[in-house]
């Protein structure tokens, strides 16, 4: 059996593709500040400060477009 997408919750130092998701009303600190791994910030708000992929974290048609793209890349 080959696997071609494994995603999981947590493992926040670790070396590989991630996508940060924020809720404002968590009022967490944003980790793709100072980790390069992050390719996209899923939000529920705008947020104009960071470079990373726009996602709506409330869109889950778009995030998982957004994944499929990724993986399709060679």
């Amino acid at each position: 059996m080959q696997l071609d997408l494994v995603l999981i919750e947590g493992f926040k130092k670790e070396n590989f593709p991630k996508i940060e998701l924020q809720r404002k009303a968590l009022n967490h600190p944003n980790i793709f500040e100072n980790d390069d791994n992050i390719i996209a910030f899923a939000s529920d708000e705008i947020f104009t400060k960071c470079d990373r992929v726009p996602l709506d974290i409330n869109n889950i048609e778009q995030i998982g477009d957004f994944i499929l793209a990724y993986i399709a890349q060679p």
